[in-house]
């Protein structure tokens, strides 16, 4: 594994999961949104930002811009799916905080080895 590529994602990653929790904690508890709707809002803005530094920084190359930001879209609409119900369920015994936490966490997981191998791949 390249680990300077896996700091860079890391950065990447908590730069657009500080974003989203935010957003996520600013519409929850200050703008009176539900749960979903908080998710979904800051699920969009982090997945903006997410996607401008993987595609610049991380996983610098050429290729196909228009490919992979429908990859990446169709990947973040399955991810949107997946964790609108992981929160909503988790909510359930932990707090939204603690939900959002864990379920960003599981997301980022599986992204980097898809964002590696898949959508960002070098050929």
């Amino acid at each position: 594994m390249n680990n300077k590529r896996i700091l860079k994602f890391l950065t990447t990653g908590i730069t657009a999961f500080l974003v989203e929790f935010s957003v996520f904690y600013i519409l929850y508890y200050y703008g009176g949104f539900t749960i979903v709707l908080a998710n979904i809002l800051s699920f969009t803005s982090g997945l903006l930002i997410s996607f401008y530094l993987n595609k610049s920084w991380v996983f610098t190359n050429n290729d196909n811009y228009r490919s992979q930001l429908l990859k990446y879209t169709l990947l973040a609409l399955f991810n949107l799916v997946l964790s609108t119900l992981l929160i909503s369920a988790i909510n359930y015994v932990a707090s939204p905080m603690v939900s959002k936490l864990f379920t960003v966490c599981v997301i980022a997981v599986w992204n980097y080895f898809i964002y590696k191998h898949f959508i960002f791949s070098y050929k």
